[in-house]
């Protein structure tokens, strides 16, 4: 029991100068923020990421209808004015976000969708989550 509790304690050290890989992400950084609330989000990845791409979208925060009903209007949405596409992309040679679209109110948040993780709701893996914010618009 000593032996081991030894071998652990004098590998600690070793192990002490190991860096965590950083896992490949897209980030959110507000410049320019105005003072009504609206700023211009500036969507970069972290120094990691080399090939990936990301999809990303905006979602609204404001998630009701005039009734009360469940709604969570996104941009783009599919339909004719974004192009009938569903998300933009995101990866090191750039993005496709047009620049208008890159000015968001604090009511929307920028998400990027994760192949991997499991989304209990549907029972299938790929949700959509919020984009870290390198600062708080």
């Amino acid at each position: 029991m000593l032996i081991g509790a030894a071998l652990t304690l004098g590998a600690a050290p070793a192990l002490a100068g190991l860096t965590v890989p950083t896992p490949c992400a897209v980030i959110m950084t507000p410049d320019r923020v105005t003072p009504a609330g609206a700023y211009h989000a500036r969507l970069h990845l972290t120094p990691t990421c080399q090939t990936q791409t990301f999809r990303v979208r905006k979602s609204s925060t404001l998630n009701t209808r005039r009734a009360g009903a469940p709604y969570q209007p996104v941009r783009p949405d599919g339909t004719a004015r974004f192009g009938f596409v569903w998300s933009w992309t995101v990866s090191r040679a750039g993005s496709t976000v047009p620049e208008a679209e890159l000015w968001s109110l604090t009511s929307w948040r920028w998400e990027a969708y994760q192949p991997r993780a499991w989304n209990a709701r549907t029972r299938t893996y790929g949700v959509w989550a919020p984009i870290p914010s390198a600062v708080t618009p």
